[in-house]
């Protein structure tokens, strides 16, 4: 991937940061609403602590994509 393409991912993924707790309540919501039988494993869930677990691990993966996706250093 070029130089420009993570960029454009880091980019990307600075512009969603703000709405972090947004992105994961509604990603538990599409979960609960596409596959109702799962929600009640997440009963005993504290939901907003969930969705910073959810964040953190995107946050994580971002991470790890953007290192592992730029050139290695060259040095002489």
């Amino acid at each position: 991937m070029s130089s420009l393409n993570v960029k454009v991912l880091e980019k990307s993924f600075a512009g969603i940061k703000p709405y972090a707790t947004q992105f994961a309540s509604r990603f538990y919501y599409n979960l609960f609403t596409d596959n109702p039988q799962l929600e009640p494993l997440f009963a005993n869930t504290n939901m907003q602590e969930q969705d910073k677990k959810l964040y953190q691990i995107r946050l994580n993966a971002h991470s790890k994509a953007a290192t592992c996706l730029r050139p290695p250093m060259v040095t002489s």
